[in-house]
């Protein structure tokens, strides 16, 4: 009964009785997949077959460069969609890699199932593309920021900024790392990989707490 409850919350279930969600579980065409803290659900490139929609926890999406810094584009919480403006593509594909921050549970829906649903229940294939185009809205105002600016540039920019706040080039964080990285929309390690970086480089200089600025991009 847990599930089902779960499920009726959802665009799809909501549209559904309880036995024909209990009927679709028994054919596979609605499975409960549980997920980690810390784990990579998906990766950029991999085929995506189901639709999915978040019952419980948090998930991001992440851009990884080649050095290994992810940049985080969006966050999902409890009963938003993941990945559906790609899955009735040509070549539906995760354009993003896809991170549990917390432990949770996901709704997959086989796309054969649900492209029924679009025909035999209207609401379900309203409902369904609202929710997709608002998304894709908010997606891609948060892309086009994301490559406005580097996380290099972002960190020397609050850098300078501290600087003349402080009157010294010599500054101390008045935030956490944590809190510097979720300001630029990325994961802890990446701030601390490019401070690392930006030290190799001659840019700043690291002891302890205490950070120099010995040269401006």
């Amino acid at each position: 009964m847990k599930y089902v409850d779960l499920i009726k919350n959802t665009f799809i279930g909501c549209q559904l009785t309880d036995d024909e969600i209990r009927m679709a579980r028994k054919n596979s065409d609605l499975i409960i997949k549980h997920f980690y803290k810390g784990q990579f659900l998906h990766l950029e490139g991999e085929k995506c077959i189901n639709l999915e929609i978040l019952l419980v926890g948090s998930i991001v999406s992440m851009q990884i460069d080649e050095y290994g810094t992810e940049l985080v584009i969006n966050t999902f919480e409890s009963y938003e969609i993941i990945a559906g403006n790609i899955l009735f593509g040509t070549l539906p594909k995760y354009p993003l890699s896809f991170f549990s921050e917390t432990e949770g549970t996901l709704l997959q829906v086989n796309k054969l199932f649900l492209f029924d649903l679009f025909i035999k229940r209207p609401k379900v294939l309203k409902q369904f593309l609202i929710l997709i185009s608002d998304r894709a809205i908010s997606l891609g105002g948060k892309i086009r920021l994301a490559k406005r600016k580097s996380l290099r540039n972002n960190i020397m920019e609050y850098l300078y900024s501290q600087s003349l706040f402080q009157g010294s080039s010599i500054i101390t964080l008045p935030i956490s790392k944590t809190e510097l990285a979720n300001r630029f929309g990325v994961q802890r390690t990446s701030v601390s990989r490019e401070f690392s970086r930006m030290e190799r480089d001659g840019l700043i200089k690291l002891n302890n707490k205490a950070i120099e600025i010995l040269n401006r991009l």
